[in-house]
């Protein structure tokens, strides 16, 4: 007979899974962040304002040596420019 207190056990992958999750949000210990005036902004947007400065820059040198004409579609060229600034910089900065 099984007794009714019988404690049931969790599969080991089932345990290993759980507890590989824990180890990931090992690296939640903070926040990325910049005291600004004394309030504190997600580093994220200013690598975004970075990254649209530097977007804006490269557009103006693009103008001046008359590469934007043979650029198409403009309305995906410059935001995927500035994204790849931003994240770049996230990447460099805050790895």
């Amino acid at each position: 007979m099984t007794s009714p207190h019988k404690r049931s056990r969790l599969p080991a992958p089932v345990v290993v899974f759980f507890f590989s999750l824990t180890l990931l949000t090992t690296g939640c210990s903070r926040a990325p962040s910049f005291n600004i005036l004394g309030s504190f902004f997600p580093s994220w947007i200013l690598c975004g304002i970075i990254g649209i400065v530097l977007a804006v820059v490269v557009r103006l040198i693009f103008v001046r040596i008359k590469l934007e004409e043979r650029l198409s579609p403009l309305i995906l060229v410059y935001p995927c420019l500035a994204g790849f600034f931003t994240f770049t910089l996230w990447l460099l900065l805050f790895r």
